[in-house]
């Protein structure tokens, strides 16, 4: 097993086969950082998730022919957020990758090394913590040591308290993150 290393840009990724991207930067509430709207125009299949826990389940499709990913990647952080939007620009979820530190260049090639877990807050409420078995796996095979492995469970836990209560906060913010993408077209 592998950290693997995930850019602002998402080029990395093969299933988008036609899009186009803006970059902008924020400034807000104390946090500040750079973020990324990806306009997706066609894919080479539809992505769907299926989550289970904390007493609910989901089956969402997340990525597809005219979705929109927003991405915003916070200084000093430890997680990056991609907020998924279908179409007609309906919120989808939101998805904290949990990270080893965000690594912000202003170009556009910004990215973040994947510590495994991951935090998703679909519309009404419901987080779900995703790919813990991921994270032990690493951490076993020497992947993750002992402090990077506590540092990521302690970031995953304070964001899924963070969020309690937050989604009309979150909802706001990332709305106005979106208004100044789409202006940048």
């Amino acid at each position: 097993m592998e950290i693997h290393h995930k850019s602002l840009a998402r080029k990395e990724w093969p299933r988008i086969l036609n899009r186009d991207s803006v970059l902008g930067f924020f400034e807000e509430s104390g946090l500040k950082g750079e973020m990324q709207l990806i306009h997706v125009h066609a894919v080479t299949k539809p992505l769907t998730k299926s989550y289970e826990g904390n007493g609910g389940s989901s089956c969402v499709t997340i990525l597809d022919a005219g979705y929109y990913w927003l991405q915003i990647a916070p200084e000093n952080a430890f997680w990056w957020l991609t907020v998924m939007y279908d179409s007609q620009l309906q919120l989808v979820e939101y998805y904290f990758d949990l990270t080893a530190g965000n690594e912000l260049c202003g170009s556009g090639e910004s990215g973040f090394a994947d510590m495994f877990l991951d935090v998703v807050l679909v519309p009404g409420g419901q987080v779900y913590l995703l790919d813990e078995d991921e994270l032990e796996e690493a951490y076993r095979e020497g992947t993750v040591d002992e402090v990077s492995y506590q540092l990521t469970r302690q970031n995953a836990q304070e964001l899924m308290a963070g969020l309690e209560g937050r989604e009309e906060q979150l909802e706001r913010f990332c709305w106005q993150c979106m208004g100044q993408m789409l202006e940048g077209r």
